[in-house]
């Protein structure tokens, strides 16, 4: 089962968005249509619970959200949807330190690190990147809630990451689209595949995808 986490100590950086995005694109990926496109959620963030929400606001098939109540209960959860052939778990964690982060770090195949094209945004997520790096843990960094057009400090921060091989290829502007989407629980793929969201969200799935190896394994 490949585990895809997204965190950051800092909210707003769009981590519900993405995680809902990524697996609602999972269900849909024909690389899974052996397992009946099976893909599972695991919503950390107890106090928000935006994840669950977008599930609830689907309300039609697609991932299947798996009930959670302590932190304690995340690894007898993951090896419970690895014996149920669950191919992929998409995890949402909180914009906050929590026990969970650390016992995630443990067992994602990949951690998404979304952060925001500013100055403040990048010290928010520092203490993330280096929890990470601490565990040797496989992780990822997204430019996410950019402006449509490369900012001067979008810039910075690419040139800040990119270097170290962390940065994905594919940023995530700030589009409607995506807020439209999580209205009725869809990945904006489903919602509007024609729309410049639609064609950023399947770029940045592809490099997910490849990070990790290709879903066929």
């Amino acid at each position: 089962m490949f585990i895809i986490a997204l965190m950051a100590l800092k909210g707003g950086v769009s981590k519900t968005t993405l995680a809902a995005n990524v697996a609602c694109m999972a269900w849909g990926d024909a690389a899974l249509r052996e397992y009946d496109r099976r893909v599972c959620l695991i919503d950390l963030d107890f106090a928000q619970g935006s994840l669950t929400a977008v599930h609830r606001l689907r309300g039609c098939a697609g991932p299947d959200l798996l009930a959670i109540e302590e932190f304690a209960d995340l690894p007898h959860l993951i090896a419970s949807a690895e014996r149920a052939g669950y191919p992929v778990c998409v995890i949402d964690t909180a914009g906050q330190d929590t026990p969970a982060l650390s016992m995630v770090a443990d067992v994602a195949d990949l951690c998404i690190v979304p952060v925001g094209p500013s100055e403040l945004d990048f010290l928010g997520v520092l203490p993330t990147l280096q929890m990470l790096r601490r565990k040797d843990a496989t992780f990822r960094v997204v430019l996410a809630r950019t402006w449509h057009s490369e900012s001067a400090a979008t810039k910075i921060l690419r040139e800040r990451l990119q270097p170290e091989g962390l940065l994905f290829a594919t940023r995530i502007a700030e589009r409607v689209a995506y807020k439209e989407a999580i209205r009725y629980g869809q990945a904006v793929t489903e919602f509007d595949p024609a729309c410049r969201a639609g064609e950023e969200m399947t770029a940045f799935y592809c490099e997910v995808k490849e990070a990790l190896g290709g879903f066929a394994a």
